[in-house]
């Protein structure tokens, strides 16, 4: 099995959930989840990325479809993040 590893845009995601992007909805568990499209390259692009995670809006509205994450067939990204760099749950709209 392959493993892809890649980066996900999480300031993005906040954003069009602030927004009220129609991807986004609450279980009746109360989690929020966020509905997506995955695209596979044929071909790498640029950067060496073959597969992309795009938020899918409804059908039925005008949200556009933003691009949040891009992976590739590749070693683990490392990084650090401080929890300040975290927003607080009570600045989302659900």
């Amino acid at each position: 099995m392959s493993a892809y590893y890649g980066t996900v845009n999480i300031s993005k995601i906040l954003e069009e959930a602030k927004k009220k992007h129609s991807s986004f909805f609450k279980s009746e568990a109360g989690h929020i989840y966020a509905r997506i499209r995955c695209y596979i390259n044929e071909e790498p692009d640029q950067f060496g990325n073959t597969m992309k995670i795009q938020l899918a809006p409804k059908k039925d509205t005008d949200d556009q479809k933003w691009y949040i994450a891009n992976l590739k067939l590749s070693e683990p990204i490392e990084g650090e993040v401080e929890p300040t760099d975290i927003p607080n749950e009570d600045d989302l709209p659900f």
